[in-house]
């Protein structure tokens, strides 16, 4: 019995010592802000390279969460908000929403979190993040960048 399961780690040793998969995991955090808004996105995800048949392979998987606040001063100026709008732009992709602001109460503030993921492409870490928020009659935009550049 011993026999039979050194064999088997043995096989199972050299099978996973022989594939040629090679896995990247990443996590980018861009920053930035305007006069009324402060903006964050995290990008976390795997890359997986690998060789099958004599050709290249390539899978990848990312979770990214854009964060959207009001700067503490700008809750003061704007706290009669009704109507939010937002849209973010990537390398990789865009994303938008908006809201229906009813009421602000201004020592808890307003944060809005926008989700998505999945498979395609992998947003470049030295871009910056071009971000829109429209709210009632006003606008700003602002850039989001690496904080690690």
């Amino acid at each position: 019995m011993k026999g039979i399961i050194t064999i088997l780690v043995l096989i199972i040793l050299l099978i996973t010592s022989c594939s040629s998969e090679e896995r990247i995991n990443y996590e980018y955090t861009f920053i930035g802000e305007g006069n009324y808004w402060k903006g964050k996105f995290i990008s976390k995800g795997t890359e997986v390279w690998g060789e099958e048949s004599g050709r290249t392979t390539y899978d990848h998987k990312h979770n990214d969460e854009f964060i959207l606040e009001f700067k503490d001063r700008a809750i003061k100026e704007v706290s009669s908000l009704n109507n939010l709008e937002y849209s973010f732009k990537t390398s990789a992709g865009s994303g938008s929403g908006s809201e229906n602001i009813i009421f602000i109460e201004p020592s808890k503030g307003l944060e809005i979190i926008h989700q998505s993921g999945g498979t395609g492409v992998k947003i470049n870490q030295d871009e910056g993040i071009q971000v829109t928020v429209k709210w009632d009659e006003y606008e700003e935009s602002f850039v989001l960048n690496n904080k690690d550049k």
